[in-house]
């Protein structure tokens, strides 16, 4: 199973034999900032928000989707800053 959002890394759940629809019981953390969507959160994706700082717009460098581009999404990114998507 693959769970995806926009400016986030994905989180991956290996081995699971089947799926309902009520998938409540499988946990996991999408990591914040990963605004180029290579599932690593590094340069590149840190050179996105600089480059549209304080900008209001619908972009994926808005990463808490407050429509402006500021601290909070630099945030993000420096937290998570050279992780890589999680695989369980």
């Amino acid at each position: 199973m693959v769970a995806t959002a926009q400016s986030h890394a994905r989180y991956t759940k290996n081995n699971i034999s089947s799926v309902e629809l009520d998938i409540s019981g499988i946990t996991g953390n999408l990591l914040s900032g990963d605004i180029d969507g290579n599932d690593v959160i590094e340069f590149l994706d840190l050179s996105a928000i600089l480059s549209n700082y304080n900008q209001v717009k619908t972009d994926p460098a808005d990463v808490d989707g407050n429509g402006v581009i500021e601290f909070l999404d630099l945030s993000a990114v420096l937290s998570n800053y050279n992780k890589n998507a999680v695989v369980d």
